[in-house]
């Protein structure tokens, strides 16, 4: 129950933080968004497949337009 907690806090937590920025003046133009999202746990972990998920998602979902990089 608490890792659920855990990743509940951790995605809410990026989307609040996506939700607050704003495109930079030189991201105007541009049609995509460039997010990097890092970790500290392994890349077989629970969080790191959370995180290709939402990755996978967000790409799919925007059309290309929303790239999430993942540093493990």
């Amino acid at each position: 129950m608490l890792r659920v907690r855990s990743l509940t806090a951790l995605a809410l937590g990026v989307f609040t933080t996506l939700a607050c920025r704003g495109p930079r003046a030189d991201e105007r133009d541009s049609p995509t968004w460039d997010v990097r999202l890092s970790h500290v746990l392994s890349s077989s972990s629970e969080l790191h497949l959370m995180a290709e998920r939402f990755r996978d998602l967000m790409l799919e979902r925007t059309d290309g337009q929303f790239r999430v990089s993942i540093y493990p």
